[in-house]
């Protein structure tokens, strides 16, 4: 909240995508496709939360500044180090990670994260969604048929089949279901996105090494 009640100032956070001169069109970075520098902070602000627990941890959240004494620097600094992103157009494009965006827009879904403490300073209420990063020629409208139909495929004919999922991360939140042909689900405790097989207990890590020799014939 405080990230964006302070753009309202005649001065926002110093070094913010409003400010900071590495995040302009003089840099070689641009924010066509979300429109303009206002709509991409507020973007980025709203999207730091499921970066943060996409790539941090719990072990995290003691480092977060208290709103009422950090300085907007502070804010600001700490925020790039935990999931604040300025998603300029470079990147997001059919050269970037425009292919991903298209797809979650057309057929995977999007997270639907509520913001209702934030009503009061948010200029933009429908712009979280993955359209809004993408340019014109790539947006497209959602249909949800092939996710479904992927969804009870992997439940009811998927074979040999794992899925690893991190604790805390916000992607476990719609989990695949493995069905019942030589498949199986792991959870890594306390990881995040990156969570691997590595990270499993070692009673499910022994299990998971176990299926993936035996599906390489070792």
């Amino acid at each position: 909240m405080r990230a964006l009640t302070n753009r309202q100032l005649d001065e926002p956070l110093s070094g913010s995508p409003r400010q900071d001169r590495s995040h302009d069109t003089e840099s070689g970075y641009t924010i066509q496709y979300l429109g303009s520098a206002d709509r991409a902070y507020e973007f980025s602000v709203l999207d730091q939360v499921w970066n943060f627990w996409q790539s941090g941890t719990y072990t995290d959240c003691p480092t977060i500044p208290d709103a009422k004494t950090a300085t907007d620097d502070e804010l600001y600094t700490w925020s790039l180090g935990h999931g604040l992103s300025p998603y300029a157009d470079q990147g997001n494009g059919a050269e970037g990670t425009g292919p991903y965006y298209r797809q979650a827009a057309a057929q995977l879904g999007w997270a639907d994260l509520k913001f209702k403490h934030l009503a009061d300073v948010r200029h933009y209420p429908g712009i979280y969604q993955p359209n809004s990063v993408l340019p014109a020629d790539m947006r497209v409208g959602y249909d949800g048929r092939t996710i479904k139909d992927v969804d009870r495929w992997v439940a009811t004919r998927g074979e040999r089949m794992m899925f690893v999922y991190g604790q805390n991360d916000p992607w476990s939140a719609e989990r695949f279901k493995p069905s019942k042909h030589d498949s199986m689900l792991f959870e890594a405790p306390n990881s995040n996105h990156g969570a691997l097989m590595s990270k499993l207990q070692p009673a499910d890590r022994a299990k998971a090494e176990a299926a993936v020799k035996r599906w390489a014939g070792q």
